[in-house]
């Protein structure tokens, strides 16, 4: 396995170490995984791909398209590597919609030749489960889903309780 930095809310050098520190962490709990690679820093999606989609409510349309742009950078890495499957975690999150991830997930992978491997990683008490483990292993856990629509409304509701 080789870990991918490239995710939306790493959006400076910083946040690319951070992650990849975390995953040395990791590494030392799961001790078969490679080096990781730390990739040039630039975001999945631009303005101007979720354009007068701003201000639309997490779990909507907005969504949607970022699981599109987000899945298809994922297949299309994981046929450039020759991998057989790839997948998301995000569909551990209580809040992310996982049917509508593994649909878009298989159709990008007939897209790119790779197999998506189908996945409700929340299941069987699986969130619960990666709570438990990440408090265990002092690993961090985000509370937003990495976009900076989600972490602007995840600020929003901290002020609403202070």
């Amino acid at each position: 396995m080789k870990p991918n930095f490239k995710d939306i809310n790493i959006k400076s050098t910083e946040k690319a170490t951070t992650a990849a520190a975390e995953w040395e962490k990791a590494n030392h709990i799961e001790k078969n995984w490679l080096t990781p690679e730390l990739i040039p820093v630039k975001p999945v999606y631009t303005a101007e791909d979720l354009k007068g989609m701003e201000h639309l409510k997490e779990g909507g349309a907005r969504c949607m398209k970022c699981y599109e742009l987000r899945l298809e950078e994922a297949a299309q890495q994981a046929a450039e590597g020759r991998f057989d499957y790839f997948t998301t975690t995000l569909s551990i999150s209580p809040l992310k919609n996982s049917q509508k991830l593994n649909e878009i997930g298989v159709r990008v992978g007939k897209k790119y030749g790779v197999e998506y491997l189908v996945s409700d990683f929340k299941k069987r008490n699986g969130y619960k489960r990666s709570v438990e483990l990440s408090e265990e292993y002092g690993l961090y856990r985000q509370d937003y889903c990495g976009c900076e629509f989600s972490m602007r409304e995840r600020e929003h509701r901290e002020k609403q309780f202070l």
